[in-house]
This record gives structure tokens, C-alpha cells and sequence, in this order.
């Protein structure tokens, strides 16, 4: 138990430079610690007292029998559109009504949990392999008098690698789609293990608060009943074949619907969150001005013909790099970064024409005029 509350808490440590944005992070630190955590609650829920307890006639099996049978197998109960009566036993057992609700994922909730938990991880798994740590070894810096250093290596980086950094801006782009894609798919993924039942649960559960229980029909006992049945037909010790109609209390799903309102809820507003920073990042991959619009506001400070020039000499993957860098960056540290990129990018181009001034590149053959023959008089 304690070395699962440690991963828990290792997800959630802050690290010095992430290459990702606050809502990306959420899907694999919250979500996933939430996910982790209530698995851990239901599971151990489970071994601290029975998860089902049964009432019947006990003169024919044995209470650990029948109660085994019934977790086994699956119990089910009779649906109905009306409020139940408070003080009717079993509200959730009607007798007499021909179609049954089975409550099939009793014994696996903890199991999706889990599941549902390493689903939100392989968006982080898959850009941690992507990215590979590029951003930190850029960034690291050991003390005050490397700084200088920092700023060379990183501004040497985006200039020799200039225009290859658009792969690094696409994938993590896939990575955020395949973050908001995993909500849309766990949604209906829900809505499938509940029988058609998770995908309006937050809305009904509100109806019914607002109409405080008048006439209206508790979503919760229906997606999570606690009293349900369960029919068992075996021979008995005198050779008969004897059928036992027996009433169970579902305790664990006292704590199943509350877990699962709050994770609708959850979804709903990382959900929205990640739609936008996908629209956002549409937007960036559209117009790329207005990517450089939005540095220009956050370097107001440094020469604007100065952010020209390296824009016209750069990609959006590489703006992308240098936007993320700054933010672990001071303003002073970036401004630095780009009058060295300006100062390399200027002596490239000196060198370059330097170089085709003193070795020109010889015409081709094929594409040179033909000289005229002094003896050739037409």
C-alpha cells in the first residue's frame, strides 16, 4: 500500500523544466492519481468487509455459499420510473416485472480504475519518448557562472538545428489530440461498462438535487443500486432441486456512485479544457503570425527588427521550443538567447557570402551559352 501512495506522490512532485502545459499535465499528475486513488480505496473496501451480504432462507445452503454465487455471478434488480417508496425494504426489487437490470461490474470497478488510470498515462508516456529530455539538458544549469554557458548551448542549438524543430512542435501537438481523444473514448467506454447509463449521470443527478426528490427518480440508485437480487437454483442435500430468491445489499456501491459523479464532472471540465488548447494549438498551426504576435507581447522589452529577423530566418517549431523554454527562463536570460541567435545567424551569413564570393560555384556545362567559333563567319 505504501509504495503505491509513493508512485502517487512521485507523480505529483514538481519538476524544475516540463515540456508540456499545465493542462496536458493534469491528464497524467491529478487524473491519474485520482484514478489510482480510488482504485485503492475500492479495492481495500473490499478486504476490510464483505462487498456483498445476502438475505434468504439460510436452512438450505450456507451463507458463504450463496453469497459467493451471488458475487460470482452477478446480481440484477427490477428498473422503475418512480420515485420508491422510503419505507419499502427492497426499492430496488419489484417482484412480478419481466425485464431485469444485471449489475455485471460489481466486482471489476477497481479493476477499470486502474485500467482508466494507465489509459490517461500513454499520452505522457508517448511524448516523454518523443521529446527525449531535450528540453531539460538545454535548460540545466548547475550554478550562477554556467549561466552564460546555458545561453550558448541553447542558442547554438536552435541555430545550427534551425527549420528541425517541426517535428518536435507536431508531435506534441499529436500528443495533446490523443490526451482529448482518450476522454471522448473513456466516456464511452463508461457508458458501455454501465449499461448505457454514464454518459447523462452528472445531468440526472443534478435534475434530481434541484427537484429534491420529488417525483423524480434517483439516478444513483439506478446506476449503482445497493439492494439487488439474486436467484440460485441448485440440488439440495435430499436430491431436490431447490430455488433461492435471495435479497443483497451492494455496500461498495455507496462509495461507486460518488467516485463516479465526481469523475464525470471531472471529465466534463478537463474535457472542455483540452478541446480549447486543441482549438488554441489549430489556430497556432494555422497562422503561424500569430504565434510570433503573442512572443512579440511577451518580449516587448527586446529590439522588434530583432525578432524579425530571426523570425524570418526560423520556423514555428522552432518558436515553439524557444516559447516553452521561456517560461523556465527569466526575461534577462531570454533576451540574451535571442541577441545570441541574432549575433550567429549574422555571422552565418557573413561566412556564406564570404565563401561565394572567394569559391564561386562553377556553371554546369549543360547550362552554359555556347562560345562562338572566330572562324565560323555567318
Amino acid at each position: 500500500m505504501l509504495e503505491v501512495f509513493s508512485g502517487i506522490l512521485h507523480l505529483l512532485k514538481f519538476r524544475k523544466a516540463r515540456a508540456d502545459s499545465v493542462i496536458f499535465r493534469l491528464h497524467y499528475t491529478f487524473t491519474v492519481c485520482l484514478l489510482v486513488g480510488a482504485s485503492v480505496l475500492i479495492s481495500s473496501s473490499q478486504y476490510v468487509g464483505k462487498p456483498i451480504h445476502c438475505a434468504y432462507n439460510k436452512n438450505l445452503f450456507p451463507e458463504a455459499y450463496v453469497e459467493s454465487f451471488c458475487w460470482v455471478n452477478s446480481t440484477y434488480y427490477h428498473p422503475h420510473d418512480v420515485q420508491p417508496d422510503p419505507l419499502q425494504a427492497a426499492p430496488h426489487v419489484r417482484p412480478g416485472a419481466d425485464n431485469v437490470v444485471h449489475v455485471k461490474y460489481y466486482q471489476w470497478v477497481a479493476m477499470v480504475l486502474l485500467f482508466q488510470a494507465i489509459l490517461f498515462y500513454i499520452p505522457r508516456w508517448l511524448w516523454k519518448g518523443f521529446e527525449g529530455g531535450l528540453l531539460e539538458r538545454l535548460l540545466i544549469t548547475s550554478d550562477a557562472r554556467n549561466e552564460r554557458s546555458s545561453v550558448t548551448r541553447i542558442s547554438s542549438y536552435l541555430c545550427q538545428n534551425s527549420s528541425k524543430n517541426d517535428w518536435y512542435m507536431y508531435r506534441y501537438f499529436a500528443c495533446e489530440l490523443v490526451a482529448l481523444l482518450n476522454i471522448l473514448a473513456q466516456l464511452f467506454l463508461l457508458d458501455w461498462f454501465f449499461g448505457g447509463l454514464f454518459m447523462d449521470y452528472g445531468v440526472r443527478v443534478l435534475e434530481f438535487l434541484e427537484s429534491e426528490g420529488n417525483h423524480v427518480p434517483n439516478p444513483m440508485w439506478r446506476v449503482f443500486p445497493r439492494v439487488t437480487k439474486c436467484t440460485l437454483q441448485a440440488f439440495a442435500f435430499n436430491g431436490n432441486l431447490d430455488v433461492i430468491e435471495a435479497l443483497c445489499v451492494l455496500p461498495l456501491n455507496v462509495v461507486n456512485e460518488k467516485i463516479f459523479l465526481v469523475q464525470w464532472f471531472w471529465f466534463l471540465l478537463l474535457g472542455g479544457m483540452t478541446l480549447i488548447l486543441v482549438f488554441y494549438r489549430l489556430m497556432i498551426f494555422l497562422s503561424p503570425r500569430l504565434h510570433q504576435s503573442m512572443f512579440r507581447n511577451q518580449l516587448k522589452f527586446v529590439d522588434k527588427k530583432l525578432l524579425d529577423r530571426i523570425f524570418l530566418k526560423t520556423s514555428r517549431g522552432d518558436w515553439f521550443l524557444l516559447y516553452t523554454m521561456s517560461y523556465y527562463m527569466d526575461f534577462g536570460k531570454l533576451a540574451d538567447v535571442l541577441y545570441d541567435m541574432d549575433r550567429r545567424m549574422r555571422i552565418g551569413e557573413e561566412a556564406a557570402v564570404h565563401h561565394f564570393i572567394n569559391h564561386p560555384t562553377p556553371i554546369p556545362s549543360e547550362y552554359r551559352s555556347p562560345t562562338p567559333d572566330p572562324n565560323n563567319k555567318a
